[in-house]
């Protein structure tokens, strides 16, 4: 895990290729970005994937204090279907 810190905003940063070590990693990151979420007391803590192995957890003013949401900021190529 990477802690990213530019202008005091929290950011935690996941990648790994063991989805067992990703998976605690992340899980890692997101009890800490709750704990300091709820320490600031107005924002939630978002949690993004940019590919199969890689994530990112914030936290962010755009999510309701006390929630957690994910989203993907990624293009999943279409899966071909062979007839």
């Amino acid at each position: 895990m990477t802690i990213v810190s530019p202008t005091n905003a929290l950011r935690l940063e996941i990648a790994g290729t063991e989805a067992s070590s990703v998976r605690a990693e992340l899980e890692e990151a997101i009890t800490l970005a709750e704990s300091v979420a709820r320490e600031q007391g107005c924002c939630g803590v978002l949690v993004t994937r940019h590919d199969y192995g890689r994530f990112s957890v914030t936290i962010s003013p755009e999510v309701p204090y006390g929630t957690t949401q994910e989203s993907q900021d990624w293009a999943q190529e279409p899966t071909k279907i062979l007839v």
